[in-house]
């Protein structure tokens, strides 16, 4: 799948050009973990429908669910991972991952989590060996 190449830290790079492959599938692990995921809201108590938007306008659950899951009161190192695996599991790209291929650092200053994810094996039959993600949080 071709997608825009993007920069080590998520913008794009210019002049603009479209990329497959390995890069293509970098790119789309930056967009995911880097964009909010959320849920929609049961109804109010007064009945009314409430509804939280993630960032992506078009798909609520695109990206990672930060708040609320991951960045919470009791972090569960093995929730997250597992939650990791599924959100690289979205690209089309990747064969299966597990949550045994993930590794998350949480640095405090800055706040970001550093995101690794090795042998990840694609459709095309290549493999990327480790897959490394630093998204601010």
């Amino acid at each position: 799948m071709l997608r825009l190449k993007q920069t080590e830290d998520g913008d794009l790079e210019l002049p603009i050009f479209l990329v497959d492959g390995v890069a293509s599938v970098q790119a789309a692990a930056y967009n995911l973990f880097s964009t909010q995921a959320q849920d929609e809201k049961e109804g109010t108590s007064a009945g009314v429908t409430e509804t939280i938007k993630g960032e992506w306008p078009f798909d609520r659950s695109h990206g990672m669910r930060w708040r609320g899951v991951v960045l919470r009161k009791y972090f569960s190192s093995d929730e997250t991972r597992a939650l990791s695996a599924d959100v690289i599991n979205q690209i089309p790209e990747v064969l299966t991952v597990s949550p045994n291929q993930v590794t998350l650092e949480f640095l405090a200053d800055p706040r970001q989590v550093n995101i690794t994810v090795s042998d990840v094996r694609l459709t095309s039959g290549e493999t990327i060996p480790t897959l490394d993600l630093s998204v601010a949080v």
